[in-house]
Order: C-alpha cells, then sequence, then structure tokens
C-alpha cells in the first residue's frame, strides 16, 4: 500500500504540476498578446527617435538659407538625409528634395512593423495625389512636356511614378488620359469630377480637395477597419489595429479634417465661391468642429463668421493669431501657418503620451515633411535670388 500510495503522490504532483504549467503558459501567451504593440514599436520607435535626432535645428537652417548659392547651401547638407541630393535649380527644386523624402519614407517602412504601414501609405498617397494633379493640369491646359523632362515633373512614387504619368501625359485627350488612371484609387474621384466640371467649367481646387478629402478618409477608414476571427466559441470583430494606433490615427484623421474644412470654407470665401455647390470639398468628420458647425462653416460669408465658428474650440487661439496676420495682408496664409502648427503640436502630445504606438512614426512623418518643404522654398528662393526670414517655428515669414 505504500508504494501504491508513494506512486498516486507522485501523480498527483504531476497533474498539479502539469495544470500550473498550462496556466503559467497561458497567462504567458495572453501577457504576449496583449504586449504585442510594445514589443513591435519599440525597436522601430526606437530608431526612429535617433532619425528625429537628425532633424536640422533652425540655426543650420538659417546657416542655409543665408547662403549667396546653390552650391554653397547643398554644401551645408552633406552628413544629412539630403547629401544625395548634389545639384539643383528654380525648375527641379521641388522634385529634388520631394523625392527624397518618398525614399525616406520607404527607408523607414522597411523597419517598421506592419502595422504601422497605414501611415506611411497616407504620406505616400499625397506624392500620388501630386502626381494626379500635376498630370490632369498638363493635359487639361495642353502644356507640351518632353519625354526626357517627365521625371522633372513627377515624384517617382511605386504606384503611380514617372512611367505611369508619362502615359497619361501623352494622352490624345482628357478622357483618354483619365483612362489610362482606370485601376487606381483616383479613377472614381477624377471621373467624378470631370462630370460634374466639365471643360470650360475646371476647378482645380476643388479636384485638390476632393482627392485630399479621400486621402484622409482613407486612412481613418484603415483605423477603423477590423476582421472577422472565430474565437473558441463564436466569430468576433477584431480591429486590423490595435485599439491604442487605432485611436491615434482616428484623432489624426479626424483633426486633420477639421482644419481642412476650415481651410475650405476660407478659400471658398476669398474666392466668393458658394460653399453649398462645392459640399463635396467639405470631409464628413472631425474632432472638435461637430455636424452642426460643419454645416455653418458651408454657410460662411467672411473670416469674421469663420472665427465666430471656431470659438470656444480648441482652434481658437491658433486662429486668432493667423487672423491677426489676415487683417493686415488681406491672406489667409498665415491663418493655415498657425492651424497647421496646432496640428503638429498635437501630433507631438500624442506621441508623448503613446510613445510605444503608430504615433511615434506620425510625429516624425510630420516634422519630416515640414523640414522638406521649409528646405524646397528656401533652395528655391537662393535659385530665384530671393531672400528668407525664418521665424523660430521654421517658417518662412518674410522674403526681401
Amino acid at each position: 500500500m505504500d508504494g501504491i500510495g508513494c506512486i498516486m503522490i507522485d501523480s498527483m504532483y504531476l497533474v498539479v504540476a502539469g495544470g500550473i504549467s498550462g496556466f503559467l503558459v497561458l497567462v504567458v501567451l495572453l501577457t504576449v498578446r496583449r504586449m504585442w504593440p510594445v514589443f513591435a514599436y519599440a525597436y522601430s520607435n526606437a530608431r526612429i527617435s535617433a532619425m528625429e535626432a537628425r532633424l536640422l535645428s533652425i540655426s543650420r537652417i538659417r546657416d542655409i538659407g543665408s547662403q549667396k548659392s546653390v552650391e554653397d547651401g547643398l554644401g551645408l547638407l552633406s552628413g544629412t538625409d539630403y547629401a544625395e541630393i548634389d545639384d539643383v535649380d528654380s525648375g527641379n527644386c521641388d522634385m529634388a528634395f520631394s523625392q527624397c523624402f518618398v525614399r525616406h519614407i520607404s527607408d523607414v517602412q522597411k523597419f517598421s512593423p506592419k502595422l504601422s504601414a497605414p501611415v506611411a501609405n497616407y504620406y505616400l498617397r499625397e506624392w500620388e495625389i501630386y502626381n494626379v494633379l500635376n498630370a490632369m493640369r498638363i493635359v487639361m491646359n495642353d502644356i507640351e512636356i518632353g519625354k526626357d523632362d517627365v521625371c522633372y515633373n513627377f515624384v517617382d512614387v511605386p504606384a503611380l511614378g514617372c512611367k505611369r504619368m508619362s502615359d497619361v501625359i501623352f494622352s490624345e485627350d482628357v478622357a483618354s488620359a483619365v483612362e489610362k488612371l482606370k485601376g487606381t484609387e483616383y479613377y472614381r474621384i477624377i471621373d467624378e469630377y470631370l462630370r460634374k466640371y466639365p471643360e470650360g467649367k475646371e476647378n482645380p481646387a476643388m479636384l485638390d480637395a476632393m482627392l485630399d478629402k479621400y486621402n484622409i478618409l482613407k486612412l481613418y477608414e484603415d483605423g477603423e477597419r477590423s476582421i472577422v476571427r472565430r474565437g473558441f466559441l463564436r466569430k468576433r470583430k477584431q480591429r486590423i489595429m490595435n485599439p491604442v494606433d487605432s485611436m491615434v490615427v482616428r484623432n489624426f484623421c479626424a483633426l486633420r479634417a477639421d482644419i481642412l474644412n476650415i481651410i475650405v470654407a476660407l478659400r471658398l470665401i476669398m474666392e466668393k465661391a458658394d460653399a453649398n455647390e462645392n459640399r463635396e470639398q467639405f470631409v464628413p468628420i472631425g474632432l472638435f468642429i461637430d455636424t452642426d458647425k460643419r454645416d455653418k462653416l458651408r454657410m460662411v460669408d467672411n473670416v469674421e463668421e469663420v472665427l465666430g465658428i471656431v470659438a470656444g474650440t480648441p482652434y481658437e487661439e491658433a486662429f486668432k493669431n493667423g487672423f491677426n496676420e489676415f487683417r493686415k495682408s488681406g491672406k489667409i496664409n498665415g491663418i493655415v501657418r498657425r492651424l497647421d502648427d496646432f496640428l503638429l503640436d498635437y501630433v507631438r502630445d500624442m506621441a508623448q503620451d503613446y510613445a510605444f504606438s503608430i504615433a511615434v512614426m506620425l510625429r516624425y512623418m510630420a516634422l519630416k515633411r515640414r523640414e522638406m518643404i521649409l528646405l524646397r522654398s528656401i533652395f528655391k528662393g537662393i535659385a530665384d535670388d530671393v531672400r528668407f526670414d525664418i521665424d523660430d517655428d521654421f517658417r518662412v515669414v518674410r522674403e526681401d
């Protein structure tokens, strides 16, 4: 009996040990699953933070802007992410820096988790949209472009690069040019635009806004997209993104939509256009501008009314600062700049609050894009012998 009892006790120990081991394995698996977003972003966000340290300081940018020749300015870019640019002039300046930014996005994608792909795609789509708008402008206005000069007019993005754009701009007419875009995500939008604005009634600002609206909503949908997974007992929906990334992306898009809607309202005022006839330009989402305020934006007749609508929202201070510039110049550029600064500050705050999320990549892309646009303006100014003053917010504030 003693031997049998010992065997039974040993068996009980094995069963208990097996149960505990199984429970611990389950706990580990659940913990890993819950913490996976942190693990996924730990490496990539550390690299992105190191890349942020390479962003040009305001003093270095001012040094570049003070140079008397393009060659001297490019010399100050050696050892930076723009070192590959060896020659620019007034004509190819935009393309050279834009192309460098697109390559930079691709480099960041290589070490970033798949979870962050929607943000990289959002910024790549910006340049696809730029190419589409440029191609349609060339075709609609019968602008002659030599075959050797195509790549000087387009950014070579993967889906809609120089070769695809070459096919579009050398089409016989507008209709055949649009057909060449069939199979892309922009075909439907351009076709819809041309139905409403046929030849002779073109509205380039409308097409620009419609494509921007599409890009914002596409990223927003990526933040909401779900798939059906089979659980132990039932099917359930699960977001493609983790909850934190989804929240960050949707907030960014809603904020971007708010700002775009304000800017669209301002542009329509400056153009003395009927906002109700241009409803397609307004994005139907928002963070601080609700449906009621959005409807009011469609009815405004002057900039003061827009200020009244944003009063009480987080945009009020930024708008007022820009409004002071508007009263002096009669231009809305100052308001647009202040709203862009507000967006960047909001993204910075999200990246600080959610350090192991897609917000860090979003912040870096926004900062890098601002740097690229500023350098593009500076070198274009140097090439054209125009001098810029640059404020502490990395903005061109005056031209001599």
